[in-house]
């Protein structure tokens, strides 16, 4: 899934089919995703919705860290809690 993608270059065009294949997902859930701020907004190239490889693993990467931030905050308040 990610694998396949981080080992694209950067710069490599990803179409909304092929991401979908990626993630063995329908191309709909790729729709989905952009809405709820899964995935970054496409870009449309000849019609079609597309991203590259760097745009979609930086959007990864940075969900990811807000999502650690926001445990250890958890994290935090809970040990102050107990304490």
């Amino acid at each position: 899934m990610v694998v396949a993608l981080a080992a694209l270059p950067a710069g490599s065009v990803v179409k909304a089919s092929t991401l979908a294949e990626m993630f063995h997902v329908h191309r709909c859930t790729i729709r989905r995703g952009v809405r709820r701020g899964e995935l970054p907004a496409p870009t449309k190239l000849f019609g079609a919705s597309c991203w590259t490889a760097g745009a979609i693993l930086r959007h990864l990467e940075a969900r990811q860290e807000i999502a650690t931030q926001a445990r250890q905050k958890e994290l935090a308040r809970i040990v102050k809690l107990g304490a």
